[in-house]
């Protein structure tokens, strides 16, 4: 470990690294796989609050349990506080400048470690409370912002989607998805709310309710309520507002649901077809 310049990766390392964290921000599971590779030969450069103790400032150094780091962390404008990390010196100079970091209130200094190692460090920070997630490359192109359960996963090589990225990407028609009968009842209280959907609205004749995974997207199945409209025309818009406000708080986990509409048979015959 070092307390200045890399020396533990080349630069083709790092930017392969740079290049997965782009890609880990459309969040898909495969593109989280390739950032996991990439953190394998990486490294993380850490700034610092207090001078690392017996640790002279540019030289390398094993990792050991003795080693206690402390870092700086990056409020951001609403008080929240996290874990961040760099991939390149020039990135971490410019927003320690901006919030003007010191080390011992000296001159800033950071530690360069192993990428996964940075990140086991960053783990036994961030607590999703106090210290909300970790942010590798604040500020850049590359910015990758990971919650406490994704930061645990990805250190120990378990590739899973970054929900909050993979949500803002609509779903392509090529993408595989699992659509299968549901593996117990649906809540009694989920029911009643879909029974009066249909008693409100004339529009909507029937409804019916399954399972959906697309593991490129998801980490667990979550539901997929099948709506069949009698109208062609019927405001799907104001039927998914009502669907929304009538299903808050009321769906189980992971608690979101996909939609899709249908048109009865007869109409579908007539080649009347959504």
């Amino acid at each position: 470990m070092t307390t200045e310049h890399p020396a533990l990766t080349t630069e083709d390392d790092n930017s392969r690294l740079q290049l997965a964290l782009v890609g880990a921000q459309r969040g898909f599971r495969s593109q989280v796989k390739e950032l996991i590779a990439a953190l394998q030969t990486g490294s993380l450069l850490v700034p610092l609050s207090r001078a690392m103790a017996n640790v002279p400032a540019g030289e390398e150094v094993e990792l050991g349990e003795e080693l206690k780091i402390s870092p700086q962390l990056l409020t951001s404008p609403d008080g929240e506080l996290f874990f961040v990390a760099f991939t390149e010196a020039a990135a971490l100079e410019k927003v320690s400048d901006r919030v003007e970091w010191t080390t011992d209130g000296g001159p800033m200094e950071y530690c360069t470690l192993p990428a996964l190692a940075a990140l086991h460090v960053a783990l036994e920070v961030v607590d999703g409370s106090r210290v909300q997630a970790l942010v590798i490359d604040p500020g850049s192109t590359a910015e990758l912002l990971l919650q406490r359960h994704e930061l645990g996963s990805i250190a120990q090589g378990q590739e899973l989607p970054l929900v909050g990225y993979v949500a803002e990407i609509p779903a392509g028609a090529d993408e595989s998805q699992l659509i299968s009968e549901l593996d117990e009842p649906p809540p009694a209280e989920l029911v009643k709310v879909l029974d009066a959907l249909v008693a409100n609205y004339p529009d909507v004749q029937a409804y019916h309710l399954e399972q959906s995974f697309n593991r490129e997207r998801d980490l667990e199945p979550h539901l997929c309520l099948r709506l069949t409209v009698a109208d062609l025309t019927a405001d799907r818009s104001e039927l998914h507002e009502a669907l929304g406000e009538m299903l808050e708080g009321k769906l189980p986990a992971p608690g979101y649901l996909d939609v899709i509409f249908e048109t009865p048979p007869d109409l579908e015959a007539d080649g009347l077809s959504s």
